[in-house]
Order: C-alpha cells, then sequence, then structure tokens
C-alpha cells in the first residue's frame, strides 16, 4: 500500500457500493474507541454483501462451485471510531485480473474517512485459482472505482 491516499478514497460518496453497520458496546476497547478486530469485521461484513451482488447467494452455497479467497488485506487506521454510532463501510472494485481482483474501501462515521483498506481477493474452483466467471466479472464492471 502506498503511503499517500487518493483524495477520493476519502469521500463515501466515491464508492459505488455502500453498507451501513451499526456498532455494538462489544466493539469498544479500553479507551472507548472502536477497537481494531471489529473494524475488520466491518469491512468483512461489506465485502460479503458486495459479494451477494456480484456471484449471487450460491456463492456462500455448501454446493458452490466457485470460492473467494481472501488472499490479502491491508488496513490503515485514519481516525477513533465510536460506539453507539453506526458505520458506513464503503466499496468498490479496484481492479480485474483473470482469476484475481481487487477492493478498495472506506470506513466513515461522521461523515468522516477513519479507515480504508485494500484487499486482494482469488476466485477458486476445487481449491485452485480459477478463472472469474462471466457474470460476475460483467457485474464488477458497475463498482469499478
Amino acid at each position: 500500500m502506498t503511503k499517500t491516499i487518493e483524495p477520493a478514497r476519502l469521500r463515501l460518496t466515491e464508492y459505488r457500493f455502500a453498507l451501513t453497520v451499526e456498532t455494538q458496546f462489544s466493539d469498544m476497547d479500553v479507551a472507548a474507541h472502536l477497537n481494531n478486530v471489529a473494524i475488520g469485521r466491518f469491512y468483512e461484513s461489506a465485502r460479503s454483501r458486495l459479494h451477494l451482488l456480484l456471484f449471487g447467494r450460491e456463492l456462500y452455497g455448501r454446493n458452490s462451485s466457485h470460492r473467494v479467497v481472501l488472499a490479502e488485506i491491508n488496513m490503515r487506521f485514519l481516525g477513533e471510531g465510536a460506539f453507539p454510532d453506526p458505520v458506513q463501510v464503503g466499496c468498490g472494485i479496484s481492479r480485474i485480473g483473470r482469476s484475481s481482483y481487487g477492493i478498495a474501501q472506506g470506513l466513515f462515521q461522521y461523515d468522516l474517512c477513519i479507515g480504508i483498506a485494500d484487499c486482494a481477493l482469488v476466485v477458486t474452483q476445487d481449491r485452485r485459482p480459477a478463472q472469474i466467471p462471466d457474470e460476475p466479472r460483467a457485474a464488477m464492471q458497475r463498482f469499478l472505482m
């Protein structure tokens, strides 16, 4: 991840998909901030909802022919979040390859970006990298940043 942050990454309106997540009391650390584990879960919740739009419900089915594996995630913490207010997680497709793609995410509270994440994901079939199927690939185009 580069040291500089593109200004667009700091604006929720730049992301093609957004999910509001309610924070829980248990999401706080001893300093009354949203803890890092909870923040990772917020990003994961938004990614999984985006995947439902891209691949459909069958992606999470026991007999799905394809799986999506999170190969890498880099998170940057830019500010403090607080309970009990919700957070908004923005997501956009940052790149599309043959069997892998990237998701750029931003975490917002009080209209302020408090974190960003960059993810590398790999589509697999029979536990091996596989070409991204045509329908999800076409759907990804709608979410390109």
